[in-house]
C-alpha cells in the first residue's frame, strides 16, 4: 500500500451500472451522493444501503479497488473521499421547512429595532440603561398596616417597575406583589420581608415585571416605613 494520502473523486454512474475505482486506502467516505448505493472492496460483493454522509472502513488489509454499484432507475452521482486514516465530513447541513428571513413580522425592520419588544424594556435598556418611570409613589412616614405604592386595578396590561427602595421602621414587614391590598404579613410575592427589629433598607434591580391584575404593596407592623417607587403601565 502508498504512504499516507487523501484523493477525492467524483463519479457518475448510470442507471443499473457498476463502476470499478482502481485506488488504495483504507477508509471511504461519501462526501456527497445523489441516491443510496451498493459498495464493495476488492472482489467482495457490494453491500447496500450506502449513502452521503457515511464513513467505510476496508478493514486491516485495505482496498486496492472500489465498486460502486448502481441499482436505482436514474443516473448516480457522487462524490468520494478516499485515504488510509479515515476522513471525517464536519460540514453543517440543515434541512426542513427554513426559515424566511424576508418574512419577519409587521413592524419588524432588521436595521431597525423596534424601541420595545413586548416587556416594556426600550434598547437603551438593554444594554444597562436604566430610565425612570413616568409614574411614581412616594411613601413617608407611612402607617402601619397596608400601603399601596402600585394599584393593582390601574395595572391593566402589565407595568414595569424602574426604581424601587424601601425600608421599615424597625419593625415587621413584607414588600409584595399582590392583587390587592396586603392584611397581613408573608402575602402575595414578597420581594423582601423582614420579622426582626432592625431597620432592613431593600433596593431592588431595575425593570422588574409585574403583569396585568398584580400591584405592588407594602405591609408594616407599626408606623414610620418609607418607600419609592418609578414605573411605567404597559
Amino acid at each position: 500500500m502508498s504512504t499516507r494520502f487523501y484523493v477525492v473523486r467524483e463519479i457518475s454512474v448510470a442507471a443499473g451500472g457498476v463502476e470499478r475505482i482502481p485506488v488504495e486506502g483504507y477508509w471511504l467516505t461519501v462526501l456527497e451522493a445523489s441516491g443510496v448505493f451498493s459498495l464493495g472492496f476488492d472482489n467482495s460483493d457490494p453491500q447496500p444501503g450506502i449513502e452521503a454522509g457515511l464513513a467505510i472502513p476496508a478493514g486491516k488489509w485495505g482496498y486496492n479497488q472500489v465498486v460502486i454499484e448502481n441499482k436505482s432507475a436514474v443516473e448516480l452521482t457522487a462524490t468520494l473521499a478516499f485515504n488510509d486514516d479515515g476522513v471525517r465530513d464536519n460540514r453543517l447541513v440543515l434541512s426542513g421547512g427554513g426559515v424566511d428571513v424576508n418574512n419577519f413580522p409587521a413592524g419588524f425592520d432588521v436595521n431597525n429595532f423596534p424601541a420595545t419588544f413586548g416587556d416594556g424594556l426600550t434598547e437603551q435598556e438593554r444594554f444597562g440603561q436604566v430610565q425612570v418611570g413616568a409614574s411614581s409613589t412616594v411613601l413617608h412616614n407611612g402607617p402601619a398596616g397596608s400601603a399601596t405604592l402600585i394599584d393593582a386595578t390601574a395595572n391593566t396590561g402589565g407595568c414595569v417597575v424602574r426604581t424601587l427602595w424601601a425600608q421599615n421602621s424597625a419593625s415587621q414587614h413584607t414588600l409584595s406583589i399582590h392583587t390587592a391590598p396586603l392584611t397581613a404579613l408573608g402575602q402575595g410575592k414578597p420581594l423582601s420581608s423582614a420579622y426582626n427589629a432592625a431597620a432592613v433598607p431593600f433596593y431592588h434591580p431595575p425593570n422588574l415585571f409585574i403583569p396585568a391584575g398584580q400591584g405592588l404593596y407594602f405591609y408594616a407592623a407599626t408606623t414610620g416605613n418609607s418607600a419609592a417607587v418609578t414605573f411605567d403601565l404597559l
